[in-house]
């Protein structure tokens, strides 16, 4: 474990000694109580992973417990093609942030159920668990006793007799960073990066590591082999700087990674930092020292960009520039929209700023809200709250841009609301006062039920069409994320995707507009050594020397 004791060496040099033997007796006594975790079986991920994110409530029932109406929804609705599911932080917690302003850590929140409900759930999919590591409820135990007064917990959340300079500190948020609050000792002030009862973890006190520890193991006692490192970036405070994607951070994030190694080598780490993708992608270390994945958050916005212009040459482009950018221990996690809406930072870079205006301007268009930040000489947006189906109109055309998704090399993560194709809760925003609700509905059991099984209905026809390429991608080897990938571009029409690995190739191909495109498949003879090819979505055959016709947001994966 000298790794580990580097690393610790560096962010506590005072009390590295101390730290290290109290984090090796919490290893060593995890590893002995849960010795089959500890064992590494074959690749880490393969072509079947495909991660559900939802809430632990997204489908209700009068008088049942959350979770054992998720458990019953899920068994028929998800298992065979999802292997995976991120709850969304289902532990007890305050009001503000939809689970993100955690109570206590190890409790799940009453009306969801209990962690035998989750037990149940485990036995079809395996877990991605949030350990939201940056802050946590001012409500919560541990905070409490901090502003109580007890001596032992006095250094464990950010707390400042006065008011301290942080203007050179980088805000999410719009609210004040420093909220009062009353301690035993009179009138302070909390570091409060995003919201008013979200108080900032101090992890200049070893005890908060060792504390965040504890948390991650007892996940992994209860059948998580994915962690969501929330917020990573925001989690060392350092004066005179932004406080925001530090060094320090990085360290963290290879100090958890090799707690994984120790105990969980199967997990994945996933470092969640909303940052231009080159930044992002740093989180992911040498290939072997930090988080297994990052997000591909740029890719949200980059997909609108692409079906609102029907033109793939941007999107061909950057994916070249970053498809073979990972090893045998790292990957991506491709979205296109989470809990949060779709992030629009990630993209500026790779997209002009009137681009960015124009996807944003037609988001508004169909519905959705657009929040923007000042910059010097203007403003620009940095979130869209819309649903994906209601972005891209049209049945057609809203799966192909999922199909891209799947098809890309990397972990497909779908939202829920994706899946069954709602479209924008307008309601939900006037009724919570929230822009991020109009993605965040939750459905009554009997009622999407009747809804996804009405032949004539939107969403059935979405997600029946969803899950057909589900169960075409975690049936073909190619999809891997350890395969190679290269982005062909035969027309701006077509996103043309290659995943080959030796001698064996597959090309996926997109239309992302609304015309009819005309395509020489004798282009493919440099890919394939054959005479026909296969579309595994639907079993249809071509000629490899033919012409095809390919009709508007169609998708082809030819093999």
């Amino acid at each position: 474990m000298k790794n580990l004791k580097n690393k610790l060496k560096k962010l506590y040099p005072k009390d590295f000694e101390k730290t290290y033997g109290e984090l090796v007796k919490i290893i060593n006594d995890f590893k002995k109580k849960n010795p089959v975790l500890v064992k590494k079986q074959g690749p880490i991920f393969t072509q079947k992973d495909v991660v559900l994110i939802c809430y632990a409530d997204h489908v209700q029932e009068k008088g049942v417990k959350n979770l054992q109406t998720m458990q019953k929804f899920l068994h028929k609705y998800a298992k065979g093609f999802i292997n995976k599911i991120h709850f969304l932080p289902f532990y007890d917690c305050s009001d503000i942030d939809d689970g993100f302003s955690v109570k206590d850590y190890y409790k799940i929140k009453t009306s969801y159920g209990d962690w035998s409900n989750m037990k149940k759930i485990n036995k079809d999919f395996s877990f991605m668990f949030d350990l939201v590591c940056n802050h946590a409820s001012i409500q919560g135990k541990i905070a409490r006793k901090q502003l109580a007064g007890a001596k032992k917990y006095q250094d464990y959340f950010l707390i400042f007799d006065k008011k301290i300079n942080t203007s050179n500190v980088f805000r999410p948020r719009t609210h004040p960073l420093l909220t009062p609050v009353k301690t035993s000792d009179g009138a302070k002030f909390a570091w409060t990066t995003f919201s008013h009862d979200q108080i900032d973890w101090n992890f200049n006190n070893p005890a908060v590591l060792l504390e965040m520890v504890k948390i991650l193991l007892f996940y992994f006692s209860r059948g998580a082999k994915a962690i969501r490192l929330d917020a990573v970036a925001y989690c060392w405070k350092k004066s005179g700087t932004a406080c925001f994607d530090l060094p320090e951070c990085h360290i963290l994030v290879q100090i958890f990674r090799e707690v994984f190694r120790k105990v969980a080598p199967q997990a994945w780490a996933i470092a969640e930092t909303v940052l231009p993708h080159e930044r992002n992608i740093k989180y992911l270390g040498d290939g072997h020292n930090e988080s297994h994945f990052v997000y591909n958050f740029a890719l949200e916005t980059l997909l609108l960009h692409t079906f609102l212009q029907e033109d793939a040459t941007v999107a061909t482009n950057w994916l070249n520039s970053i498809s073979n950018n990972f090893g045998n221990e790292t990957n991506i996690l491709n979205l296109s929209v989470s809990h949060d809406g779709v992030h629009v930072i990630p993209a500026k870079g790779i997209l002009s700023n009137a681009e960015l205006m124009a996807v944003a301007k037609d988001s508004k268009r169909k519905g959705g809200k657009v929040l923007y930040r000042s910059v010097p000489g203007g403003k620009e947006p940095y979130e869209l709250n819309i649903t994906y189906p209601s972005a891209i109109w049209g049945i057609r055309k809203y799966l192909a841009s999922q199909a891209i998704q799947m098809a890309l090399k990397g972990v497909p993560l779908i939202y829920f609301n994706n899946l069954i194709g709602a479209e924008n809760w307008s309601e939900g925003v006037k009724k919570l006062r929230l822009s991020r609700a109009i993605n965040r509905q939750k459905f009554n059991y009997d009622e999407l039920i009747t809804t996804l099984e009405n032949p004539n209905s939107r969403q059935h026809k979405i997600y029946y069409g969803y899950t057909k390429l589900l169960k075409a991608r975690i049936n073909e080897p190619l999809f891997s994320p350890l395969t190679n990938q290269k982005l062909l571009n035969y027309s701006k029409h077509i996103l043309t995707i290659h995943r080959y690995n030796k001698n064996k190739h597959l090309i996926a191909l997109t239309n992302v507009s609304g015309k009819t495109i005309k395509l020489n498949l004798g282009n493919l003879k440099t890919v394939f050594n054959k005479k026909e090819l296969k579309n595994i979505i639907n079993g249809n055959k071509y000629k490899l020397d033919s012409n095809i016709l390919i009709k508007p947001y169609e998708v082809l994966w030819l093999k």
